[in-house]
């Protein structure tokens, strides 16, 4: 009896431990969904120069492919040497948007690669983009 009191107890423990899973946050109204394209998920940025800020931008073009508006979340980057410039209104089905990324090149010289991450209300919630350059002084 105290065997099954016992392991009784260890299940529940073990259970209360486990934690729940999260739904992902896509938004669904009436079986309508956003669906975010990107035209390249690849930006060459070429040469830079150190201190330059006029050539430092790439810009990121999207379209909203899917039947429901489109609301970017957050766009964050691999390092603090990106700042980021996104579109924070709602895109209507077929519009277009853009996510502008500043490299700051007072912080590095050589080549880099960066990486930018894209988190939306779209069917592709989560999405993974990339410049890539060199700076010379």
């Amino acid at each position: 009896m105290s065997k099954r009191i016992y392991l009784l107890v260890m299940m529940f423990t073990c259970l209360s431990c486990v934690e729940k899973s999260t739904p992902k946050e896509v938004v669904i109204t009436d079986g309508k969904q956003a669906v975010i394209a990107f035209e390249t998920r690849t930006i060459d940025m070429g040469t830079l120069v150190a201190g330059d800020t006029t050539s430092n931008v790439a810009v990121f073009y999207f379209t909203n492919t899917g039947n429901n508006a489109l609301l970017l979340k957050k766009v964050k980057t691999s390092c603090s040497c990106l700042v980021s410039n996104y579109s924070k209104h709602p895109i209507k089905p077929g519009e277009k948007g853009s996510i502008e990324i500043r490299m700051q090149t007072n912080k590095q010289l050589g080549t880099f690669g960066k990486t930018v991450y894209v988190k939306s209300n779209a069917k592709n919630s989560y999405e993974v983009l990339h410049v890539k350059g060199k700076i010379r002084k």
